[in-house]
């Protein structure tokens, strides 16, 4: 079985694919680049206190600075987890960031 770079075959890359085209038509909807809800997401859980994301390029930097800054609105969360694309206990609050 051949892998993707991430190491995913057959359904398991059909099924990453499903869920990342249903995450962005569900983002575009609120008016948000998936990059910026991903960013954002872990920062709805009350016990995150940071999020390291890295970079190799300055351009890089200040793009994860936007990305950070981007303002999601509280509807984008409850959205994924209507359409099931974000799991139970995952949004802790949905309106921390």
């Amino acid at each position: 079985m051949e892998l993707s770079p991430l190491g995913l075959g057959g359904a398991q890359l059909g099924n990453l694919y499903h869920a990342m085209s249903g995450e962005t038509a569900v983002c575009a909807r609120h008016g948000v680049e998936l990059p910026d809800a991903a960013l954002a997401l872990p920062r709805t859980h009350p016990a995150v206190t940071s999020v390291v994301v890295g970079a190799h390029a300055p351009d890089q930097v200040t793009l994860n600075v936007r990305r950070a800054a981007a303002k999601i609105p509280a509807g984008l969360w409850h959205d994924l987890k209507d359409a099931g694309l974000v799991r139970a206990g995952v949004l802790a609050t949905g309106d921390r960031p």
